[in-house]
């Protein structure tokens, strides 16, 4: 397995990634009885107290172990800002640290989105977890030390430079002030602080009359303001807003009623339409006994007897429902008036 492995590449140096410079949330996996994680809270709490742990429980021996190490690996990598990952736990005999020998751990170590760093057992135990980790320490505790090894150089590297930023500001001010010496001790520049002096009497004294000026233009503005709304509020513009008020009230009372009137007026004229309408209606024709008659198809009415022969069909429309009849007599004599005898 281990031949395979690295046949595929997993065991190169350029596929392994460099551990973040500031780490803010580190990811852990081992066993919380073990004396690895321990030892692990102890260096990152005493090195970094800032950090932040997530850990992931895991068996890190006997039967089932190896497949809790892979599970606990992808669990832990999916938390959101987990910036490295420590997978490990501490000495034991090869039997004991034969998990970390199996191809499932090591598939779960090289798929993580983050670096991994193998930290098996003590310095003389190596493990396929070893080879394929982004980056192997001896002890739990080494492991530790390496991920906050960066955060540590990075503040150096801050603080020399802080050093040399501040160095480098006092020569530059230094330099600065010899120049500026040296440059009032020439004869041209002899009387430079009295005129400078002098120029400062006058800016005060252009300052002292400025705003004087300012003062004057701000309080003459005032008094405007003050005239302005002394004539807004003779205005009485409250009265007339309860002026205009009390028209628009009368106002929609008058609209109300003419909209009431009319609204009772085209109710009337609506009511004498539908009247006519149903004085006019076929059907209040067949609601006083008459009736029509159509032929078989329904698609003419007829209206004279000799359109028809015994035994046609013809349909019959009522006022309630329809009769379907057959011809049996035709009658072409005129229709008796009322009052006429059968």
């Amino acid at each position: 397995m281990k031949k395979r492995l690295q046949e595929e590449g997993l065991f190169d140096a350029a596929r392994k990634r460099p551990l973040p410079s500031l780490p803010r949330k580190i990811g852990i996996v081992t066993s919380l009885e073990g004396a690895a994680i321990r030892d692990i809270i102890n260096v990152l709490r005493r090195r970094h107290a800032n950090v932040q742990m997530v850990i992931r429980p895991a068996r890190v021996q006997g039967e089932g172990a190896a497949l809790e190490i892979a599970r606990g690996l992808k669990a832990v990598a999916r938390v959101p800002g987990v910036d490295v990952v420590i997978v490990g736990r501490g000495g034991g005999s090869i039997e004991d640290l034969w998990a970390f020998n199996e191809e499932i751990v090591a598939r779960a170590i090289v798929l993580s989105p983050v670096p991994v760093i193998s930290a098996v057992g003590h310095e003389s135990d190596v493990t396929i977890a070893d080879f394929v980790a982004d980056l192997r320490a001896p002890t739990p505790s080494a492991a530790a030390e390496l991920v906050i090894a960066a955060t540590k150089e990075f503040s150096s590297r801050i603080d020399r430079l802080s050093d040399r930023l501040r160095a480098a500001a006092r020569a530059r001010i230094q330099g600065r002030s010899r120049r500026v010496h040296m440059v009032s001790g020439r004869s041209a520049l002899a009387g430079f602080p009295g005129r400078v002096a002098m120029r400062g009497r006058e800016t005060a004294e252009l300052s002292h009359e400025l705003g004087r000026a300012a003062r004057s233009h701000l309080a003459g503005r005032d008094r405007r303001l003050q005239q302005l709304r002394r004539r807004l509020e003779a205005c009485a513009l409250g009265q007339r807003f309860a002026g205009i008020r009390t028209r628009l009230i009368t106002a929609d009372g008058r609209l109300t009623s003419a909209i009431a009137r009319r609204h009772h007026r085209a109710d009337a004229q609506l009511r004498g339409c539908a009247g006519r309408l149903e004085t006019l209606s076929p059907l209040a024709v067949l609601a006083r006994g008459y009736a029509v008659c159509w032929n078989g198809d329904r698609t003419a009415v007829i209206r004279d007897a000799a359109v028809t022969s015994p035994g046609d069909r013809v349909r019959v429309t009522l006022t309630t429902g329809e009769l379907d009849c057959e011809v049996r007599l035709t009658n072409e004599s005129a229709p008796r008036t009322e009052g006429q005898e059968p």
